[in-house]
């Protein structure tokens, strides 16, 4: 048995003990939390590219940033309703959004009441092939610049864009229409 100068010894050394323990792990994540930065990436910002193929079928709707490029490809839709697709580029043409590879299919775009925007660096939407878009009351700020290669086909209606640019047997409906630069460009092969 222990007597009572030593049963209080004992327990004294092993509250000390505890509160040693307690205090080094409360320091320890003091310290962290002062002497360490953390930073969070927006977790509202798509990291990467977005590749969608086969016969997927993709809405956005509202603000969608993106770090990378958007590619449809084979028989797949993207279709943006109510919403703003922002490019968080750092240089020109550092990401795009393509549609292409168009294999027993048709990749396309469908716009309705969108915007596709970027930080100031120009950027492009791309068709080729047997590509196609159907946009409605959507708007392409200044740097937006629309490029239509092969067969590729789009209607566009009530909406303004930057630039358009047309190659090959490319077609483009336009309806109650504003071109912010004043400039169609058509190329044939």
């Amino acid at each position: 048995m222990y007597k009572q100068g030593e049963f209080l010894v004992m327990l004294m050394k092993r509250f000390l003990f505890a509160f040693s323990v307690l205090f080094i792990l409360l320091a320890s994540t003091l310290i962290q939390w002062g002497g360490i930065s953390v930073v969070k990436a927006a977790p509202d910002i798509h990291q990467g590219d977005l590749v969608l193929q086969g016969n997927n079928v993709t809405i956005i709707e509202g603000r969608f940033d993106i770090n990378g490029s958007i590619t449809v490809e084979e028989n797949a839709t993207l279709i943006l309703r109510n919403a703003i697709v922002n490019f968080t580029q750092a240089e020109d043409k550092q990401f795009n959004m393509t549609f292409r590879n168009p294999a027993n299919g048709n990749p396309r775009l469908k716009m309705e009441n969108s915007t596709v925007t970027h930080t100031a660096y120009n950027t492009e939407i791309t068709f080729f092939g047997n590509s196609s878009a159907d946009i409605n009351n959507s708007t392409f700020p200044w740097g937006m610049l629309l490029r239509m290669y092969d067969s590729s086909f789009a209607s566009i209606s009530n909406s303004s864009m930057y630039f358009i640019d047309l190659w090959g047997y490319s077609t483009v409906n336009l309806s109650n229409f504003t071109i912010l630069t004043h400039e169609v460009i058509c190329y044939q092969n």
